[in-house]
């Protein structure tokens, strides 16, 4: 209705049309300005009602326009009402957005939580009914070591972490054997969120002692006779880190910088005291400035797991 009135114009009989001004020109000839006419699109309330439709929508803007200081005045209020319109679905769906958002990474956080209170039940029961399965594990977790901080905390912070390799080692109670195996590092989601890359060349000796029982069976008390399993194993295993290639690159503060890698080594060569089993850790050198490290560095872990009851489920 406002620009109706604003745009309308007046009624010609001569032309049976709504005729606006829509400009003026100068005549030099009476030196006067002459006002030059025009047809409306306005023609009617329920024109100018379309034509609004089609501003707000910018399906047809500018296809007619006012001319008038009025008319623009009504045309910047009807696009500023548009506008506001069109931004309140916005704030709704972002907002819902927001809040399914938050609901998905607290589902996904008690999900990760869960998964690891699992492991650590699982980790935990096999410990206590089978603790020699400890003694074939070994992990093998590769670091950046950052250059101004300190080299001798016991656990690196988790931004420099370069991947991680589990080997079940091979460990017979009556002959020495050596393995040499070159394995992908993998990741690790619980430590971070990360693609890591790479490969790792190990070589390990195991040297058993000759006094290593077969497992067998003690009785439970005196009078008794169900009887329990004993596992016992002695010996000494070398370890040797050979060399890794194409690791991540995690030293940014250099144009042509490069990760300074090093190894942790973790395995169980001690049976369990107090009903608590330790893992013991090697930490390698660090090799400084190369994706490719070439350590050749070794470690000898003396294994002794002397009757330790074994637990079986029916």
């Amino acid at each position: 209705s406002l620009m109706f009135l604003a745009e309308g114009g007046e009624w010609d009989a001569a032309t049976k049309t709504y005729l606006r001004p829509i400009d003026r020109v100068y005549n030099q000839s009476d030196d006067s300005w002459t006002t030059i006419y025009a047809e409306s699109p306005f023609k009617s309330i329920p024109d100018s009602f379309w034509w609004a439709i089609i501003t707000a929508s910018t399906v047809g803007y500018g296809d007619h326009f006012p001319v008038s200081p009025t008319g623009k005045v009504v045309a910047v209020l009807n696009i500023l009402f548009s506008l506001v319109i069109l931004a309140l679905p916005v704030g709704v769906i972002g907002g819902t957005f927001s809040q399914v958002w938050s609901e998905f990474d607290e589902e996904k956080r008690k999900s990760q939580i869960d998964k690891k209170r699992q492991m650590q039940f699982i980790t935990s029961a096999i410990q206590k009914l089978d603790p020699s399965t400890m003694t074939r594990l070994m992990l093998i977790e590769l670091w950046h070591e950052h250059p101004e901080l300190d080299p001798d905390i016991a656990r690196p912070e988790a931004s420099r972490f370069l991947g991680e390799v589990a080997i079940k080692l091979d460990l017979p109670r009556d002959q020495s054997i050596t393995r040499q195996m070159t394995l992908r590092v993998e990741g690790n989601s619980e430590l971070v969120e990360r693609n890591v890359t790479g490969k790792i060349t190990i070589r390990y000796t195991w040297t058993p002692q000759r006094n290593n029982d077969k497992e067998r069976r003690q009785p439970h008390c005196p009078g008794e006779k169900e009887q329990s399993k004993t596992f016992n194993l002695e010996g000494q295993l070398e370890v040797t880190l050979i060399e890794a290639s194409g690791l991540l690159n995690l030293d940014w503060s250099k144009r042509n910088g490069a990760s300074h890698p090093y190894c942790m080594v973790l395995c169980y060569p001690v049976s369990p005291g107090d009903d608590i089993l330790k893992p013991v850790v090697w930490r390698a050198p660090t090799k400084y400035k190369t994706p490719n490290p070439k350590w050749n560095a070794s470690h000898t872990f003396n294994f002794c797991w002397k009757n330790v009851s074994l637990s079986y489920l029916e």
